[in-house]
């Protein structure tokens, strides 16, 4: 669903807009997307200034603190999956929880982002443990997969390919609440051990695991949300939002490229059954 980290700040809704002080001590004013009457692509009319002198957001923000995240993410993964995988049941429950916390707060600050990396690493590390060991190779297939795929969608996002719509977003975000429910619906089957292996996605039909049809549906969900994520971050920085909530920004980037990531993981794992 569209991602509650944005619904939380009007720097990414147009409702808002920002002073930032620049050489002189002269405030500037920028207004949000809303006055602007062509959108999100008028609002690059913005007088732009030089971001040494401003508090504004750029993208190189946000490019920086997401290969930062992604970077203590795959450390943080590597080294629970070699040492203690175990801590795998620590780090999800947690990562949870603190996702809950940034989802309600304006501008999680980069403590929380981090904090919230490091668990969700110790939870992606045990978890690609016990692939790998099933699957041997899985992990680097699911991570060239979740890698193509996002340069796919981000050369054809910056070229003006595909874009999101009102209406596309309203059935990505019903469809993917009704993926959530499934998830947790069949991960109970599964602990209470009502259903075996991968619970429902293991049921077959016509000879197809029915759980790779839905992990398939889950890519174009996960890939649809990267889209919404570049045009938060091109809002955030046409409205010239303050250069905090870059760490907002690439929370919710690391959060769709994890998701992805076990998408993809489901996949070659019942492609490989």
């Amino acid at each position: 669903m569209s991602n509650p980290l944005w619904r939380t700040n009007d720097a990414f809704s147009g409702r808002s807009s920002y002073t930032t002080t620049v050489g002189g001590g002269r405030a500037v004013r920028s207004p949000g997307l809303e006055n602007n009457a062509s959108g999100l692509d008028g609002s690059y009319g913005l007088q732009a200034y030089p971001a040494r002198q401003t508090d504004a957001m750029t993208h190189d923000d946000v490019i920086v603190r997401t290969f930062g995240l992604l970077a203590l993410l795959v450390f943080t993964g590597v080294a629970t999956w070699m040492f203690a995988p175990v801590l795998m049941f620590v780090g999800f429950p947690v990562a949870f929880v603190l996702g809950i916390i940034a989802g309600r707060r304006v501008a999680p600050g980069p403590g929380l982002c981090i904090a919230f990396t490091i668990f969700e690493g110790m939870g992606i590390g045990g978890l690609s443990g016990f692939f790998e060991t099933a699957y041997k190779g899985i992990i680097l297939q699911a991570v060239v997969a979740t890698i193509a795929v996002f340069a796919t969608v981000l050369v054809l996002y910056s070229f003006g390919v595909i874009r999101t719509s009102a209406r596309a977003t309203r059935f990505v975000v019903t469809a993917t609440i009704g993926y959530m429910v499934f998830c947790v619906l069949n991960f109970g089957l599964v602990w209470f051990g009502v259903l075996p292996d991968f619970g429902i996605r293991s049921v077959t039909v016509f000879g197809v695991p029915l759980g790779l049809v839905i992990s398939i549906v889950a890519v174009l969900l996960a890939s649809y949300h990267l889209m919404r994520d570049f045009d938060y971050v091109q809002m955030g920085v046409a409205a010239r939002a303050p250069r905090r909530l870059a760490w907002m920004c690439s929370l919710c980037l690391l959060a769709t490229l994890v998701w992805l990531y076990l998408e993809f993981l489901r996949i070659f794992a019942l492609l490989r059954n």
